[in-house]
């Protein structure tokens, strides 16, 4: 399964990565809003900051 992450906090981006991949997932991290939605992937499930700076 594919996890998105939106977070701009860099340590907890990658304590959920960590947590998320050990648990069988293929993770996907991004701190912007804009990033995220430049990509074209297609994930089962996303995880989002509602505080990013930029959205």
């Amino acid at each position: 399964m594919r996890l998105t992450i939106l977070e701009d906090d860099e340590t907890l981006s990658y304590t959920l990565k960590r947590y998320y991949s050990d648990k069988g997932y293929t993770v996907s991290t991004y701190s912007l809003l804009e990033d995220a939605l430049k990509s074209s992937i297609q994930d089962d499930f996303y995880l989002i900051d509602v505080s990013l700076p930029d959205g």
